[in-house]
């Protein structure tokens, strides 16, 4: 059974993080879907490269790139233009944030998490499985992962990271959810928290107990029932993994 329980009692202020759309008065709601890569080359090789790709509402708008290194990763890497990553030939092992956003509205973004080099495993187990927990020591870092997509490349992670505790940090508004697949899902309520995640291997809920603390439990895909009321029903009888 893989459930994690997440909590803090430090009360600090929290920061806000910017909008991820922008509706224009004039026209539709400007949002990037999600962020692909074009073949399986990843994670990236040192030296290597790789095309991302921007999925953008309404089609056919211009989108600027950027890619900087996660706080404390060794991983250097560039982006074009048209989205061409490229790992430096001298690059270090680490996370980098891919982000692109809409050139006339920066405030419409989407970011997403690229490993560069050889991946270690801090616990000894590498598999990516639904619900593999990382955790680094120093601050607060944990990884889980939401098993493989179809094409056998990681589906994706959830990311709790932060320098300092916040009470953002006790509530699924402080998870960052990063994938690559078009076939992972994101359901989130009327004020955009998450709240279930889909992929190949998984279905994740993210069930609040309290002010202070919420649960991430993982289930195989056969738990996945109806949509009802905009969220899927747990099916009965279903452990989690």
């Amino acid at each position: 059974m893989v459930c994690y329980t997440l909590f803090t009692f430090v009360f600090l202020p929290a920061i806000a993080k910017a909008d991820i759309t922008h509706t224009d008065l004039a026209g539709p709601t400007i949002y990037i879907e999600s962020i692909t890569l074009v073949g399986d080359k990843y994670p990236l090789m040192v030296g290597d490269t790789i095309q991302a790709k921007a999925h953008i509402k309404p089609k056919a708008r211009a989108v600027k790139w950027t890619i900087r290194p996660e706080t404390g990763s060794e991983a250097r890497a560039i982006i074009s233009s048209n989205g061409l990553i490229s790992a430096y030939s001298n690059s270090g092992n680490g996370w980098v944030i891919i982000r692109a956003e809409d050139r006339q509205f920066p405030k419409a973004y989407k970011e997403a998490r690229l490993y560069i080099g050889c991946q270690s495993c801090p616990s000894g187990q590498c598999a990516v499985l639904p619900g593999n927990g990382f955790v680094q020591l120093g601050s607060i870092d944990a990884r889980f992962t939401l098993g493989l997509a179809g094409n056998g490349k990681s589906a994706g992670d959830l990311f709790l990271k932060a320098d300092l505790p916040s009470p953002l940090l006790a509530t699924p508004a402080g998870l960052r959810l990063s994938t690559f697949s078009d076939e992972v899902q994101l359901i989130t309520d009327n004020k955009k928290r998450m709240r279930q995640i889909i992929s190949p291997q998984a279905f994740v809920l993210l069930e609040a107990q309290d002010p202070f603390s919420y649960e991430i439990i993982f289930y195989p895909p056969e738990a996945l029932g109806k949509k009802k009321n905009g969220f899927y029903q747990l099916m009965p009888g279903v452990e989690s993994v």
